[in-house]
């Protein structure tokens, strides 16, 4: 996951927190997961402290990577993250990874101009860039632009309109499906396990 834009899609209790938390437990860099307010709770990710942009590397030591969490009930508010984080990196006080844990909520029907451009610059600066969506229609097309790998758990939704965007659909469509047949298993290893397409563009 060097430097990558990678984008997770699958219906609310599918399983894509857990494989987030799973992520940032093994994660060694910096890493900030955004959540909305009523889901910063969330027990998958009650190991990171929930931080603001104004303390977030409070407590650590100069060189020390930090990993925690934001919240932002108001699109303007996250706008205003993304701006602070675009600063961070481009001073080359934050490497590392970034998710946006509530995509669905943040960048849907068309990425920000902020966003577009971290996802753009992620290569000059170091950055891993992670959206979580719930479904493939709030996906929006100009993302897949960049995307270098989709992970897909459990949905109902379809890519519809989309389908004609995404590169190599054919392997999305077959991980949409596989996905599904994961969710009709008994064990939760199996159940809640995700599907990886590499779909890079560039």
């Amino acid at each position: 996951m060097q430097r990558n834009f990678d984008i997770i899609v699958g219906a609310p209790r599918s399983g894509k927190s857990y494989y987030a938390g799973q992520l940032l437990k093994q994660w060694q860099q910096n890493a900030i997961i955004v959540k909305h307010p009523s889901n910063l709770n969330d027990e998958n990710h009650a190991f990171l402290p929930a931080k603001t942009m104004s303390n977030w590397r409070q407590g650590a030591k100069p060189g020390q990577f930090v990993k925690c969490k934001m919240a932002f009930a108001l699109r303007k508010d996250y706008l205003a993250f993304l701006d602070w984080f675009i600063k961070e990196f481009e001073q080359k006080k934050f490497y590392g990874i970034l998710i946006v844990d509530d995509a669905t909520i943040y960048e849907k029907d068309r990425l920000s101009e902020q966003m577009e451009y971290i996802i753009a610059m992620r290569r000059h600066y170091a950055l891993n860039v992670i959206c979580i969506y719930h479904g493939f229609r709030r996906c929006p097309i100009g993302q897949f632009t960049f995307v270098n790998n989709l992970f897909v758990f459990n949905t109902t939704d379809e890519p519809g309109s989309k389908a004609d965007v995404i590169p190599k659909y054919e392997k999305v469509e077959m991980a949409i499906q596989q996905a599904r047949q994961n969710f009709m298993k008994t064990t939760p290893k199996e159940k809640y396990k995700p599907v990886g397409v590499n779909i890079t563009s560039i």
